[in-house]
């Protein structure tokens, strides 16, 4: 499986000034949509992202590739709108779903930025890049936007202590709990006994891309703890039992939402 880096086409040219709104139409198609919906929960000004439109690149990341996103050399704010990446900073390794904020955080380190980490996908990924001077200097003059990003900030730092912080829980509970983040409502077509043609579709919890590698290296536990750990959740039909021949190593559907989290919470096996 190979390695592709999106292109950095927003940082190729010069990052325009605010005082000089942009009026070229380069943005990928959707991407307004797409910020708009992203930013819908966080309450940001329709002249934000109108601001941030035009530089906006919608970048959808395929099942089967690892796709950077990004580089040294693309200087890019992320908004992961849906799928699952693996982000390295520093060394350590996390799993992040939709809704994550990757950017340069120059707004709050000053003369010190931190370097952005390596953005991995782990299954379909769906993306909106914005270079990270020109969403600094959006923000600066636009509150609410400045207000959503520190409150993803915050609502990333709270995920990082309560499924990746040093505690004393049982490897069980801690996969538990990164299964239960990760989770997400996703539609599946239903197909008849020959399987060619759809008849009907399926809501499904599920947790799509990691694999046990993936999960053991950001929990910080080797990888048998962890085949262990989701061998004693399927045992407890929390998780539906692997169908031979099935993406065991990257799909992992919840059937007892309720037992996951009790587990997550510290809660005994049954």
């Amino acid at each position: 499986m190979g390695a592709y880096e999106v292109p950095a086409s927003a940082t190729d040219d010069p990052v325009p000034s605010l005082s000089t709104r942009p009026t070229r139409r380069v943005a990928a198609r959707g991407a307004g949509v797409a910020l708009t919906r992203f930013f819908e929960p966080y309450n940001v000004s329709k002249t934000a992202v109108a601001l941030l439109t035009p530089l906006c690149r919608l970048k959808r990341g395929s099942v089967q590739e690892e796709i950077q996103l990004s580089s040294p050399k693309a200087s890019n704010s992320i908004f992961l709108q849906r799928g699952c990446v693996l982000a390295t900073a520093q060394g350590v390794p996390r799993l992040w779903k939709g809704r994550a904020f990757f950017g340069t955080g120059a707004l709050w380190e000053g003369a010190h930025p931190i370097t952005p980490p390596k953005l991995l996908t782990r299954g379909p990924v769906t993306a909106l890049l914005v270079p990270s001077a020109y969403l600094q200097e959006v923000a600066l003059v636009e509150s609410t936007l400045a207000l959503a990003l520190l409150r993803m900030n915050l609502e990333q730092q709270q995920i990082m202590d309560q499924v990746y912080g040093v505690n004393g829980e049982a490897p069980v509970s801690r996969v538990a709990g990164l299964l239960n983040y990760l989770s997400e409502m996703r539609h599946y077509a239903v197909r008849d006994e020959s399987g060619q043609s759809i008849v009907g579709m399926q809501e499904r919890v599920t947790v799509e891309g990691p694999t046990q590698i993936d999960m053991a290296d950001a929990l910080g536990l080797g990888r048998a703890t962890v085949e262990k750990a989701l061998a004693a959740l399927r045992k407890a039909e929390i998780l539906k039992a692997q169908v031979p021949g099935s993406r065991r190593n990257r799909h992992y559907e919840i059937i007892n939402g309720n037992g996951l989290k009790m587990v997550a919470m510290g809660a005994q096996v049954p």
